[in-house]
């Protein structure tokens, strides 16, 4: 601290050639104490006198925010949850060593890819600071397939059309985001299927390209003769 900020109009009848304080350095651990300080004056003939001062310590230093992007995953609800140790990317301050961190930490199927995220990171006296985080969101998880065996009839011109409804169990096939794409690794039957058990392959593809399969038993019958 300067004696300026401490000396309040302090006179000599010759003159003053010094003033100190003391002490007059002040730390973190000061902030919040009563901090008293001597002043010392002194004239040009060596006479001195002295007073003292109370000196109060605030800490107005915004701490240094310091994002990470990192990448998170969607469990099986199709929901992720971002951690402090996540985001923070090394964040400081002059006095704080335990910061606190504001940001939006919850995260869905509809958060999938790079989300941007604004971080405030606040020291014990108020003071705040921000930084920007790209959270990437990923779903890893594959779809489970259930399939159900069916029959098709061939037409009269002894032809027969698979729809993937017809084997796909949709109520037990479920995925944490959604099935965007039910595919067949066969549709079109003919009198070469007939009477026998044919395996068909269903694989169904999430919105993240996740994909999983299951087989059914297609029986082909020919009514006709």
């Amino acid at each position: 601290i300067d004696s300026n900020a401490v000396d309040n109009g302090s006179t000599d009848n010759c003159m003053i050639t010094e003033i100190s304080v003391s002490p007059n350095t002040f730390a973190c651990s000061d902030i919040g104490n009563v901090n008293i300080v001597e002043m010392v004056v002194t004239d040009m003939a060596g006479n001195k006198d002295t007073c003292e001062a109370q000196v109060t310590v605030v800490d107005d230093q915004a701490p240094v925010a310091m994002c990470a992007n990192p990448t998170i995953y969607l469990d099986d609800n199709g929901e992720a949850t971002l951690d402090e140790s996540d985001i923070d990317g090394g964040s400081f301050d002059n006095c704080d060593m335990d910061l606190s961190f504001s940001f939006t930490n919850q995260f869905s199927c509809a958060d999938t890819g790079v989300n941007m995220v604004t971080v405030t990171v606040t020291d014990d006296y108020n003071n705040s600071s921000t930084c920007v985080s790209n959270v990437t969101v990923l779903d890893i998880t594959p779809p489970i397939a259930a399939c159900m065996d069916a029959t098709l009839t061939l037409d009269s011109a002894g032809f027969a059309v698979l729809n993937v409804n017809d084997i796909w169990d949709a109520p037990n096939s479920t995925d944490n985001c959604g099935i965007e794409h039910a595919r067949l690794s066969q549709t079109i039957f003919d009198c070469s299927n007939k009477n026998q058990m044919n395996p068909v392959t269903l694989e169904l593809e999430d919105y993240s390209g996740n994909k999983s399969t299951c087989e059914a038993n297609v029986t082909v019958v020919d009514v006709f003769g």
